[in-house]
């Protein structure tokens, strides 16, 4: 094969076609440094806004003789002063919206913190 024809065949695999795993480069390798840097100050700023309480979620239950719902954070342990369940707000307020984004928060800080330890053991 031409030295064409296997650069080509390189960059069609089905993993780069759907950004999988690009292809490694020593051009790739020149910027992990940047790249666990730029990870690593996010992470932080993460820390610094907070985030939801590990192993918690959201739920959006009916109220009792009313025509709205209420947003509740739920646990499978007592995390929440010694109990399973915290109200947060009726559905869609501002505090509601405050603890999706902290969730959001913690998800970001978990994949964040794989890819970390994913190019650390790369180096």
């Amino acid at each position: 094969m031409t030295q064409a024809l296997v650069a080509a065949k390189n960059l069609c695999t089905p993993c780069t076609i759907y950004g999988l795993n690009p292809p490694r480069t020593s051009q790739s390798n020149s910027r992990l440094p940047d790249r666990l840097a730029a990870l690593e100050k996010r992470r932080n700023e993460i820390l610094r806004e907070g985030m939801a309480p590990t192993g918690a979620w959201i739920e959006v239950n009916p109220c009792y003789k009313r025509n709205s719902k209420q947003a509740i954070w739920r646990s499978p342990h007592p995390i929440f002063d010694g109990k399973k369940r915290k109200y947060i707000g009726m559905e869609g307020s501002r505090k509601h919206a405050e603890a999706r984004a902290e969730r959001d928060r913690r998800h970001e800080y978990k994949r964040i913190t794989r890819e970390i330890e994913e190019l650390s053991r790369e180096r």
